[in-house]
């Protein structure tokens, strides 16, 4: 694993500020929220979106309760998921492809996700 990491970051020209500075904010953002929603699915931990509609409608039903668990899970490995895709385009797309990933698909991205969380409730 450390060896496949260091392959991979042996191709970032971090010698060029411009790069590092338009490149890690992206995938440090996603891999923070990664961890948010990730650091909830712990044994003993209530689940993100759990603690969030236990807020807001008090106790929940068991089915519901697991339905919002796996949402947790699914925000956690789609900000993972983002945050591996803006990598690898940054290795090895050219720089707009990272660019209008970043800057122009992310939101409509989250959007859908919002969308088909909706269409599977």
């Amino acid at each position: 694993m450390v060896s496949s990491f260091s392959t991979l970051t042996s191709r970032i020209d971090f010698t060029t500020p411009a790069l590092t500075l338009a490149v890690l904010p992206s995938i440090v953002l996603n891999l923070m929220l990664a961890s948010v929603f990730g650091a909830t699915l712990r044994e003993g931990e209530t689940p993100l979106i759990v603690g969030i509609a236990e807020f807001d409608q008090g106790a929940l039903q068991p089915k519901f309760e697991r339905y919002l668990r796996g949402l947790t899970q699914a925000w956690a490995i789609f900000f993972v998921a983002m945050a591996a895709l803006s990598l690898v385009l940054m290795l090895y797309a050219p720089f707009e492809w990272w660019s209008l990933f970043v800057n122009v698909l992310t939101w409509p991205l989250i959007g859908a996700m919002f969308v088909v969380e909706w269409v599977v409730r």
